[in-house]
């Protein structure tokens, strides 16, 4: 599973046991059964795209703090908001492993670390997201790849002439 958590949420348990979404403390996506869990309720099939949906190795957690957003992308697709209204809360990523020979590992690819007043280019971004309403739209809008994948990530930067 992968996802987001509070930093109280419950780290361990005896048995095989899914700890993302047990509690109100933690939201995550089951990557095998294609479920959406959080407070131990009723999941949710996620991602839309297809009832037979194998998740493949590489996954991109997307956690938009601006808008309180946590969605999934993988092979450069995303694949839609998974939970919404986490906006004000200090979340950790997150993953829960029940298999003994699981391999896991995180790159953390961008944030803010110390606020600073916000760039042009990031104001720019910002509103773009918030008239969009989140990231689904991105790839529908008639831009260059290179700006979906900016407003996607932010990993692109746009050169300037």
């Amino acid at each position: 599973m992968l996802g987001v958590a509070l930093s109280d949420t419950l780290k361990q348990s005896a048995g095989y046991v899914n700890l993302l979404g047990i509690d109100h403390k933690s939201w995550g996506w089951d990557i095998v059964r294609n479920e959406l869990l959080h407070g131990n309720s009723l999941a949710i099939t996620y991602p839309k795209v297809s009832n037979n949906y194998v998740a493949p190795d590489k996954i991109r957690c997307i956690l938009d703090m601006d808008t309180g957003v946590l969605g999934f992308e993988t092979k450069g697709n995303y694949l839609g908001d998974a939970f919404t209204e986490l906006k004000g809360k200090e979340l950790h990523i997150a993953v829960s492993a029940v298999y003994g020979e699981a391999e896991v590992s995180i790159r953390y690819i961008s944030g803010i670390d110390k606020p600073e007043p916000l760039s042009l280019q990031k104001i720019t971004k910002r509103a773009i997201r918030d008239t969009l309403h989140g990231l689904k739209q991105v790839h529908q809008l008639p831009l260059p790849r290179k700006l979906k994948d900016f407003l996607m990530n932010g990993n692109t930067h746009v050169r300037k002439k």
